[in-house]
């Protein structure tokens, strides 16, 4: 499913990018917007989003700076359908999920309450910020990396586009 910018309604300053000096990234490629195909499974809605990730520019004391790609890939969610939970509210919970992950792990690499900033341990700190999120969110909700089982459909990561 194609996805215009931030067509789901999700209160701007949900989806505000928060970057330092120190500590930013591509905003162009870093928030998502817009809907997250998703589908009935059992007692939830399951969707994939390809290429979701981001570079981090982490730089230093120095000026110097370095690029760290925390790119997760192919990843797999699942959300319950409880309470009336709808495929859109799925969506954008996950979303919600994401984007408030990301600025976690800009703020925690910005305050130095990560020390190793390799691209492996980023990435792993972004799964465990987006499941935390999503948990919060909805009790009983899970995310992966790697693709989901069976006939999933999956959605390229819609990024917002602020040009």
């Amino acid at each position: 499913m194609n996805s215009t910018p931030c067509d789901v309604a999700i209160p701007e300053e949900e989806i505000a990018l928060i970057t330092y000096d120190d500590v930013t990234v591509d905003q162009n490629n870093a928030l998502l917007c817009g809907h997250i195909s998703t589908i009935k499974v059992g007692n939830g809605w399951t969707g994939s989003v390809n290429n979701l990730g981001v570079d981090v520019i982490i730089k230093s004391n120095n000026g110097a700076s370095a690029t760290i790609p925390v790119v997760l890939g192919t990843t797999c969610f699942n959300i319950p359908s409880y309470n009336g939970v709808t495929s859109t509210d799925a969506s954008a919970n996950f979303i919600k999920a994401y984007n408030l992950a990301l600025n976690q792990l800009i703020y925690s690499i910005h305050a130095s309450e990560i020390e190793d900033t390799t691209s492996s341990n980023l990435r792993s700190e972004l799964t465990l910020l987006i499941n935390a999120n999503l948990q919060a969110y909805r009790a009983g909700s899970a995310f992966s990396t790697g693709p989901c089982l069976g006939s999933i459909p999956v959605t390229n990561a819609p990024y917002c586009n602020y040009n």
